[in-house]
């Protein structure tokens, strides 16, 4: 039933629903101390390490790498624009830099300390797979 501004239920059920609510959000709970702190925080890290369990994924900006393997096709693109394109989307930065320093394309021993040489090391075909199979594993 509606009266004037406010909505007034007439179901029983949610009227004591309401009413236990602002009951329990008037009696505050006292803070916690000592053992029971520690073991309400070392609860929540035991909750967060459960939901990092499983596969985590960071989201990524499929229009990003749509507009990159657009780029990509231009074969006189600087390896400095193909590096700002690729550090709008963090993942696949991080991506290409962890590729890049893999004991497969890792020559001599020597990192690759930024995107640019990673970009260079990796070779734009691959840079343009690579950010392609990360938009497209988002869209599962």
């Amino acid at each position: 039933m509606q009266t004037g501004l406010f909505y007034c239920p007439t179901d029983h059920e949610q009227v004591e629903k309401a009413a236990t609510f602002m009951n329990a959000s008037r009696d505050p709970t006292p803070d916690k101390v000592g053992e029971a702190l520690n073991a309400q925080r070392f609860q929540m890290i035991k909750d967060i390490a459960r939901e990092l369990k499983g596969d985590v994924v960071f989201p990524t900006c499929f229009d990003t790498a749509c507009r990159l393997r657009q780029e990509l096709q231009n074969p006189d693109l600087p390896i400095s624009r193909i590096s700002s394109i690729v550090s709008l989307e963090p993942l696949v930065a991080a991506k290409l830099m962890q590729l890049a320093n893999s004991a497969l394309y890792r020559a001599r021993g020597m990192p690759a300390l930024d995107l640019k040489a990673a970009i260079s090391r990796l070779g734009v075909d691959l840079v343009r797979i690579t950010a392609l199979a990360i938009a497209m594993r988002q869209l599962r």
